[in-house]
């Protein structure tokens, strides 16, 4: 499941506005490259000590006012690679 989240989940360059404002704020810190929006939660990835390989940090479920621009996108994601 999380090679699918982190494969196929939008990341900030798949959002605009508030939504990769509010991925932008958790992504502030070096420790933590990489977000993928993947249904209504965001999935916090980062490198492991020592290794170049990837480990999932933390789940956040998606604040409610931006479900919306989650949908938005995804549906935006999804008729640009048809």
């Amino acid at each position: 499941m999380l090679d699918r989240v982190f494969y196929f989940g939008l990341g900030k360059e798949d959002c605009s506005g508030h939504l990769r404002d509010y991925m932008d704020k958790v992504s502030f810190n070096e420790m933590v490259p990489v977000v993928r929006l993947y249904g209504d939660h965001l999935f916090v990835f980062g490198h492991r000590c020592q290794s170049d390989e990837m480990a999932l940090i933390t789940i956040l479920h998606l604040p409610a006012e931006l479900r919306t621009l989650a949908h938005r996108a995804r549906a935006k994601s999804l008729t640009l690679a048809a």
